[in-house]
């Protein structure tokens, strides 16, 4: 669940992406962490919309840590993720997180997080969306609160 909600607000992975990630999709650039999303035999990524995100190396090392995975960061293959999203969705929900789709919600968190200390144009890219208006319309609140900016890279 740790690896899963973090590869989401870190790097703002779709549900598919993160179940398909490898170690060695990872990579360390300075202070920051890179994650290519790269399509393979079994998995393509949404929209055929291959690339990278950039996050936070530090908590990066700890997802990478904590993973259970030894190529693949989620290990458990069974039943393509469902009970880790089960598990992740029954802990949203017990904090009171009733979105529609809480999980999804964290990848918007990311976006916003980007568009607020990069720029539009980034959260964009490193969303991989096609269109500018899906990030422009759904992924780009501004975070106006310091600590929260401050938390995201601790």
């Amino acid at each position: 669940v740790h690896t899963l909600m973090g590869l989401s607000l870190i790097f703002g992975l779709r549900r598919n992406e993160i179940f398909h990630a490898r170690r060695d999709w990872f990579s360390f650039e300075g202070e920051k962490a890179r994650v290519n999303v790269e399509a393979e035999k079994r998995f393509k990524p949404k929209g055929g919309h291959e690339g990278h995100s950039m996050g936070n190396k530090a908590l990066t090392k700890r997802i990478l840590n904590k993973a259970s995975g030894e190529d693949y960061l989620i290990k458990n293959r069974a039943d393509n993720g469902r009970p880790i999203y089960s598990e992740a969705l029954k802990l949203l929900r017990d904090i009171g997180w009733d979105r529609p789709s809480p999980l999804h919600e964290l990848r918007k968190l990311f976006g916003s997080y980007v568009s607020t200390t990069e720029s539009l144009y980034t959260s964009q890219k490193w969303c991989r969306h096609a269109d500018s208006k899906t990030t422009s319309e759904s992924y780009s609140d501004l975070i106006e609160d310091k600590k929260v900016i401050s938390r995201w890279v601790a």
